[in-house]
């Protein structure tokens, strides 16, 4: 019922990879919505950088549920490249954009562990409203985590109240994307497990 990647890695690879864009697609959007003085503008570029956050999410989900074997190489050494310019600006730099990176890539983490268990709490409850309860608190995981993440980094500096409305542009695409995306797919076990066949003992006669 959610984006049922299942491992630890996989969904570290995920975060990773959505931490990346994320950040710096923020980042051109807080510095456009400082600059612009057309906020009708500044409004639509928001919205299509949030239409675009939601392709690469689905994009990098499909990726790595389908084992792609070059996105984790990819975002092994996107990374270490993007802290290896930090710190050739600057060691400031460097705790800089390594603070961004962690911060970016912790909500997405935190969201996806949370719909892990939550996924697996409404597969074995017996309550008929449980595939609702999940979705629902999965969306609420959700705004408060990539949401939350969202407005902090296109909201910093001054000028707050349009780079708010401007946050809110930018990641309710993607907050509607994944909860539309976790509504649609079918439920199915956490991890299921394979079945070994049943051995027969022959007694001896």
């Amino acid at each position: 019922m959610d984006l049922q990647i299942h491992s630890f890695i996989k969904r570290n690879t995920y975060s990773g990879a959505n931490a990346l864009v994320f950040l710096a697609t923020s980042m051109i959007v807080n510095a456009f919505a400082n600059t612009a003085h057309n906020l009708a503008l500044i409004f639509a570029v928001s919205a299509m950088a949030g239409l675009w956050l939601a392709v690469w999410s689905r994009l990098v989900h499909n990726l790595v549920k389908a084992a792609d074997p070059w996105i984790s190489p990819l975002i092994g050494v996107a990374t270490p490249a993007v802290l290896l310019a930090a710190l050739a600006e600057s060691p400031h730099t460097l705790l800089g954009a390594a603070v961004l990176l962690f911060t970016s890539w912790l909500p997405y983490m935190v969201a996806e562990s949370a719909g892990q268990a939550l996924r697996v709490w409404a597969y074995r409850s017996p309550l008929p409203q449980a595939r609702l309860l999940y979705l629902t608190a999965q969306a609420a995981v959700d705004t408060a985590a990539i949401g939350g993440i969202g407005v902090l980094l296109v909201t910093l500096g001054d000028g707050r109240t349009v780079r708010l409305a401007a946050a809110l542009a930018l990641t309710a695409p993607l907050l509607l994307a994944r909860a539309v995306h976790r509504s649609q797919t079918r439920r199915v076990a956490a991890t299921p497990c394979p079945r070994r066949p049943a051995v027969r003992r022959v007694s001896a006669s």
